[in-house]
């Protein structure tokens, strides 16, 4: 939240909705909302812990629960923001993904700033997208880019949520590559590289994509029996109104795939190290 906040000139403005289980809520209530009285001694004698537990407060007053009361899929999740009043008729908004974090070059621009740039500019749907080789197609939404449009952003034609490698090659390598250096060396050992282009786990929507979403629900247009994001995606993309921005010197680190996991642990490490050099300069 911290991370979408630095993204934003006008912060006071902005809302957070977490959509959650019903079984989680009463735990993260007690997280954001309530002041442990057992820590009280803890809070007095260190500085650092009282700053932290008051920033977690702060952040508490922007905070709305969505419930999903049954896992039926990432669309059926934005739907609720709509169904339980979070969003109104007209609002733009940004999804970010509850298991990704995200990152870029200290030198760098923010990645939700990059893609809220293009947003505001182009007042079209706008996702954000990065390179990935073909080992991690099977893993994300591929996408494929028609036409490059200015500040790294392009119009989205295509999705194929999880393809096969098959159908990758055919019909989703990257034709042309932006060429990304960079003197992070996070960056230059994992950042994103390879022939196809990925969903990066960052949306700014307007209210229309809860058309889509709405008409796939009553048509039974589902993907393995749940309502995702991606058709619904598709069908603003056929009306070309969905672009892509692709991330510059940012990286997004996934930890909700097994697969993912264990090179994420690896690389919050290294971030870690680089941290603590950097902290005795």
């Amino acid at each position: 939240m911290e991370y979408a906040l630095d993204a934003v000139e006008d912060k006071e403005q902005v809302q957070f909705g977490i959509i959650i289980s019903a079984w989680q809520q009463p735990m993260l209530e007690d997280f954001f909302f309530t002041a442990n009285e057992a820590l009280n001694d803890l809070y007095a004698k260190n500085a650092k812990v009282r700053q932290a537990r008051d920033e977690v407060l702060s952040l508490g007053k922007r905070i709305t629960f969505i419930i999903q009361e049954k896992q039926q899929g990432f669309g059926d999740a934005i739907l609720q923001a709509k169904k339980q009043h979070f969003i109104q008729q007209g609002e733009q908004f940004v999804i970010l993904l509850g298991d990704h974090l995200y990152y870029h070059s200290p030198h760098g621009t923010n990645c939700i700033k990059q893609t809220l740039d293009n947003f505001y500019a182009s007042k079209k749907n706008e996702v954000a997208i990065c390179l990935c080789d073909a080992s991690h197609v099977h893993l994300y939404g591929i996408v494929q880019c028609a036409t490059a449009l200015e500040n790294h952003s392009y119009v989205i034609s295509k999705i194929v949520e999880k393809p096969s490698i098959e159908v990758a090659r055919q019909e989703l390598q990257v034709k042309e590559k932006e060429t990304n250096t960079t003197e992070d060396e996070i960056l230059q050992q994992y950042g994103p590289q390879g022939d196809y282009c990925k969903m990066f786990g960052i949306y700014c929507l307007q209210y229309s994509i809860f058309d889509k979403l709405e008409y796939n629900l009553q048509h039974g247009n589902l993907f393995k029996g749940e309502l995702d994001m991606t058709s619904s995606l598709q069908m603003l993309a056929n009306e070309q109104a969905l672009h892509g921005t692709m991330i510059v010197n940012g990286m997004t680190l996934d930890t909700g795939i097994p697969e993912e996991y264990s090179e994420t642990t690896h690389v919050l490490y290294q971030l870690w190290m680089q941290q603590k050099a950097l902290q005795k300069k």
